[in-house]
């Protein structure tokens, strides 16, 4: 009995090593600057007496982790009232920074550069002019794939300016996005 439990205790350890382990595989070679890209964005449509069309791809880079990136992207806003036959284009890019706590809540920093028609009073005209967005919120993310999700956020807009596309009718300048993340390559 005694030989029985000594070769149990020397065999049953060197078991797990006979299956293979992967302290002999070659190291994987760290991520190229290709591996660490993602892109993406948000995407709104609406048709009728009122037609809105929003586009707003990005591309963005994870730094040390997926939990900090950093990006670019840009902005198309088209709005037409059927009512009282105006239509309105604004256009532009951002900068943006966004950090994951845990594998759903995103914290997100924005800043835009917004070339934007509104009207203006002393001209008694629609004009255009370029304005600085500063967004700051958060919002949620639902993985659906090997690097892939989509995301919720709601933004802040720190300068509150009436020309704004984000003012709403009760001068609460805050708006809602939902998009998708595609990673390019599937390292990671």
């Amino acid at each position: 009995m005694k030989k029985l439990l000594l070769a149990c205790l020397i065999l049953i350890p060197t078991l797990g090593q006979a299956q293979g382990s992967d302290d002999d595989s070659t190291p994987e070679e760290p991520l190229r600057f290709i591996d660490r890209l993602y892109t993406g964005g948000d995407l709104s449509l609406n048709f009728g007496t009122y037609s809105f069309v929003y586009l707003a791809p990005m591309l963005g880079y994870n730094l040390f982790s997926d939990d900090l990136s950093v990006g670019v992207g840009g902005r198309y806003m088209y709005a037409r009232d059927g009512i009282y036959d105006l239509n309105y284009h604004m256009y532009g890019g951002s900068a943006f920074a966004r950090y994951l706590i845990g594998d759903f809540v995103i914290l997100h920093a924005e800043y835009e550069r917004l070339n934007v028609e509104f009207y203006s009073v002393l001209r008694g005209e629609l004009t255009r002019d370029w304005i600085d967005v500063p967004l700051v919120g958060g919002g949620y993310r639902q993985n659906f794939g090997r690097g892939s999700y989509m995301q919720f956020l709601i933004l802040y807009d720190l300068n509150n300016d009436y020309r704004s596309p984000y003012t709403t009718a009760f001068d609460i300048p805050i708006t809602f996005r939902g998009g998708f993340v595609f990673k390019i390559t599937d390292r990671y």
